[in-house]
């Protein structure tokens, strides 16, 4: 037989067993946002709030990320004049385990996790380009397809832009590209090609 005993905040279960003797069972504690901890009757409607928001989550659809960004693909990118590019584009993320992660629970921390990742294989500004992606996909998913309900692209810090290159080309070089355009500082240009060099 178990009784509910409240003690303030904090509720304490009472069992008691067939012999007469009793015992009390103290509710674990429930960590809410990170370091933050709620007790007793608090913890209770941190978890009751809890699951109205992933029932609330029900209406959103029980797929992958993949699904998402595949029908993008196919209803969006097809339409666009870099269409080809960003389908591309697009492939790549793809394959990386971020696409896998469901609707439902993807976050903001998922795209960092994946921005982090593809730092380490291509620049800044290829993954600038692939988050403007993703941030669209996100936005025509929240907007017209009821898909997501906020796009986690926003939340997430784009990569710095890539410096800019200042590096000048050698005499060495200098020389090189003029012959292989036929240029030379003793004729004039005959051709095309030359007078490029000649410039």
């Amino acid at each position: 037989m178990a009784a509910f005993v409240d003690r303030g905040n904090y509720p304490v279960v009472v069992f008691e067993a067939p012999d007469g003797n009793s015992f009390e069972w103290f509710p674990p504690l429930v960590a809410v946002k990170g370091a933050e901890r709620r007790y007793g009757w608090e913890a209770w409607a941190a978890q009751e709030e809890t699951k109205l928001r992933e029932d609330s989550a029900g209406k959103i659809p029980n797929k992958p990320f993949r699904d998402l960004l595949e029908r993008y693909s196919r209803e969006v990118s097809v339409n666009k004049r870099g269409a080809a590019r960003e389908q591309k584009m697009i492939d790549v993320i793809l394959r990386d385990p971020v696409a896998e992660v469901s609707l439902r629970m993807l976050a903001p921390t998922d795209i960092a996790a994946w921005r982090d990742r593809r730092l380490m294989q291509v620049s800044g500004s290829t993954v600038e380009r692939e988050m403007t992606i993703l941030s669209h996909a996100c936005s025509v998913a929240r907007r017209e397809w009821g898909w997501v309900r906020v796009n986690p692209v926003s939340d997430v810090r784009r990569p710095p832009p890539t410096a800019a290159r200042t590096r000048r080309p050698t005499t060495e070089e200098t020389e090189k590209l003029l012959h292989a355009l036929g240029y030379s500082s003793e004729a004039p240009p005959e051709t095309a090609s030359a007078r490029v060099g000649a410039a």
